[in-house]
């Protein structure tokens, strides 16, 4: 076959074109690196390169390597490598193409995962690492793990704290360091990273601003949040103002864990390594028996979702409409409905206005309780007592929120 002159949009247009007449491969080569061409199959195309060995005193043998899919890289970093790949064999060596016998990411993501579990590792965080993986490195995951350069890591994340703050940059990128280092004889690209560090934001008189969604705004977040078109996701937020858990938690949820006869949901463990009943005041039960009623044929979790894990892996919500703006804000300025970990800081802002005892509510978002008093407490004892301090809590948030129990009651469960 004649040599083609290929550049980035030459590949797809060949891409493209799909298959022979005669349902075989097509090949396309490259007329600036001699032996680098573009196979084209069924379901994919890939890179090759193609040369012959010549030995001393030896029969000549020819030598073909699959450099990877066009889908995952560029025509450049092709030619880099089928260079590299035709002078090791012009040395009358054996190219070894990276790649070749290790594993790609996503199953480092899956060893480390197992690994994990092995140690008795919490199962939660775990599975948060593989999110992030799935969320941030989704088009990293099926390249070996050799391929992964440290210019690479250093523009992810960068990217990933443009897009979605420091902290998921860092938690990203330190997780990704962890699971490459549990790779045998691999040389770890996570290295010399600056990391982010998140700049406190101050007020006008140079106090940190509040996360806690302030107390005026509550109650057009709490309407923003009924009016949501999701029960699903309507449900998840108001069980996370009203009990103050980490979304992380409160998406891997199970339907068998609820004990609405009991009031609570049952965890069987937590960030700290603990099961946990969670007390469900009324409006909270309210809440849960709306998303207990929406039941999906095997999917076991209360906040159900179209995702891989099965529920719900993206709490956040576009609307930026969710309260008033001062006139002239700009609309990059104007903050989507509140959701996530500031939920958590409402909670607990609310709570600290009661009187109820600090240790009942460190137990109720499961905090560690100060001292050698807190090895001691067993929270399943005092759980009448936290139910209560969880019910005087709800009714507080609800009050400020000005929303009523039977309006929650009333809320439209579908079918």
């Amino acid at each position: 076959m004649s040599h083609v002159r290929l550049t980035d949009t030459k590949v797809k247009d060949l891409v493209a074109k799909g298959l022979g007449p005669d349902n075989k491969p097509r090949i396309y080569r490259d007329d600036k690196v001699r032996g680098l061409f573009v196979e084209v199959n069924q379901l994919s195309a890939s890179y090759k390169v193609q040369s012959t060995l010549r030995k001393h005193g030896g029969k000549a043998k020819s030598i073909r390597k699959t450099l990877g899919r066009t889908t995952d890289y560029t025509l450049d970093q092709a030619r880099r490598w089928a260079d590299d790949v035709l002078g090791t064999i012009r040395k009358g060596e054996i190219p070894v193409v990276k790649g070749e016998g290790v594993p790609t990411l996503e199953q480092a993501y899956d060893d480390y995962a197992k690994m994990r579990d092995r140690q008795g590792k919490d199962a939660t965080h775990t599975s948060n690492i593989k999110l992030n993986s799935r969320t941030h490195l989704s088009d990293w995951l099926s390249y070996p793990v050799d391929k992964i350069s440290r210019a690479m890591v250093v523009e992810r994340h960068t990217k990933i704290g443009e897009a979605r703050g420091p902290f998921a940059a860092n938690h990203t990128i330190k997780q990704l360091r962890a699971v490459l280092n549990a790779v045998d004889g691999l040389k770890n690209p996570v290295a010399k990273i600056t990391w982010f560090k998140p700049r406190e934001d101050l007020d006008e008189h140079g106090q940190p601003v509040s996360k806690a969604v302030p107390l005026e705004l509550l109650p057009s977040w709490w309407q923003a949040v009924a009016d949501l078109p999701s029960p699903v996701r309507r449900s998840l937020h108001q069980l996370a103002l009203l009990s103050g858990m980490r979304y992380g938690h409160l998406v891997e949820a199970r339907r068998a864990w609820v004990d609405l006869p009991a009031r609570c949901i049952r965890f069987p463990k937590l960030k700290r390594g603990r099961p946990f009943s969670l007390p469900l005041s009324a409006p909270m039960a309210a809440i849960v028996a709306e998303a207990m009623a929406v039941e999906i044929k095997d999917n076991p979790y209360l906040f159900w979702a179209e995702s891989r894990s099965g529920h719900i892996e993206d709490w956040r919500e576009k609307d930026t409409g969710w309260r008033e703006w001062p006139e002239g804000t700009p609309a990059d300025a104007k903050e989507p409905l509140p959701t996530g970990h500031c939920l958590r800081h409402t909670f607990v802002s609310i709570a600290n206005k009661t009187r109820i005892p600090q240790h009942h509510r460190e137990i109720l978002v499961d905090h560690a309780v100060r001292g050698m008093h807190g090895h001691y407490t067993d929270a399943s004892l005092a759980f009448p007592e936290l139910l209560e301090a969880q019910s005087e809590i709800s009714a507080l948030i609800l009050s400020a929120a000005d929303a009523k129990l039977t309006e929650i009651q009333n809320q439209h469960v579908p079918e």
